[in-house]
C-alpha cells in the first residue's frame, strides 16, 4: 500500500493540485472584471486583477508555469501512455533508403 501511495497517488493528488492551482489564476485573471462592483469596499488584490496589465500578465505566466511543472514533474505514471504498434514479421517497409 506504502509503495502504491508513493508511485501513483501521491504524484496524482499533486498533478490534480497543481494543475487546479493553475486553472485557479486563469480563472482569476478571466473572472474578476465581473466580481468589481465599482465601489471602494472591493478587495484591492481583485482591482489589481481586473485592470493591472502586468498582473494580469504575471498571473497567467504562472499559470502556465504551473501547468508545466504539473506535466514535467508530477505526472502520475501511466496517465498519457499509448500502445504500441505490434513489430510485423518483416519489420517496418520505411525503415531504409533507396528505391
Amino acid at each position: 500500500m506504502a509503495e502504491r501511495l508513493r508511485d501513483y497517488l501521491l504524484p496524482a493528488c499533486l498533478f490534480l493540485l497543481t494543475l487546479a492551482v493553475a486553472l485557479g489564476l486563469v480563472g482569476l485573471v478571466w473572472v474578476s472584471p465581473w466580481f468589481l462592483a465599482g465601489t471602494a469596499d472591493d478587495p484591492e488584490f481583485l482591482t489589481l486583477c481586473a485592470h493591472d496589465g502586468t498582473v494580469r500578465q504575471t498571473l497567467l505566466a504562472s499559470a502556465l508555469g504551473l501547468a508545466i511543472t504539473a506535466f514535467v514533474f508530477f505526472k502520475p505514471p501511466g496517465l498519457f501512455t499509448f500502445k504500441k504498434k505490434a513489430p510485423t514479421k518483416y519489420g517496418s517497409p520505411g525503415n531504409f533508403a533507396g528505391a
